[in-house]
């Protein structure tokens, strides 16, 4: 509302392609509105009587942003993850990009990046290099399908 934030979130996008999701009437728009002022994309209020936002970005916008880009997307009501691929826990640091650097470079092979000795991405966090949020929010992940085998999944 004050613009408190702004121009620490726009080294964000630096050298990225980045993509604001989220139920509909959260402010995606509203976001890239002020952040690249002369963009005059359509916003809508949050219905009174029904609590949420109405749809009103229609289709996917890709905005430069800084150094980088900004999808823009249609919001949404719910989100059903039954229907996603599944990703086992060993596959998982790949996906947080941050931690790639400092993959393979832990003491044990078989490290988790949760709590072990010797692990580059738990320093990586320690020295700033990786957000705690991020390891936390990989740590949440983690510890939810860490006891997840494949064969345990059903073939559809």
């Amino acid at each position: 509302e004050n613009g408190e934030g702004f121009n620490d979130m726009l080294s964000c996008f630096d050298g990225c392609i980045s993509a604001f999701t989220g139920n509909s009437g959260v402010g995606k728009s509203s976001i890239l509105n002020y952040l690249i002022p002369s963009l005059i994309i359509e916003t809508g209020e949050v219905s009174l009587r029904l609590g949420r936002g109405r749809h009103t970005t229609r289709q996917v916008e890709l905005y430069h942003v800084s150094n980088g880009y900004i999808a823009d997307t249609p919001g949404f009501s719910s989100i059903d993850f039954e229907r996603c691929e599944v990703i086992m826990k060993d596959e998982l640091p790949d996906t947080f990009r941050e931690f790639r650097p400092f993959l393979g470079e832990c003491q044990f092979t078989s490290c988790s990046h949760t709590t072990e000795k010797g692990c580059a991405v738990l320093k990586a966090v320690k020295n700033g290099k990786i957000t705690n949020s991020r390891h936390n929010s990989f740590c949440v992940i983690y510890n939810e399908i860490k006891g997840l085998k494949s064969w345990e999944l059903s073939k559809k």
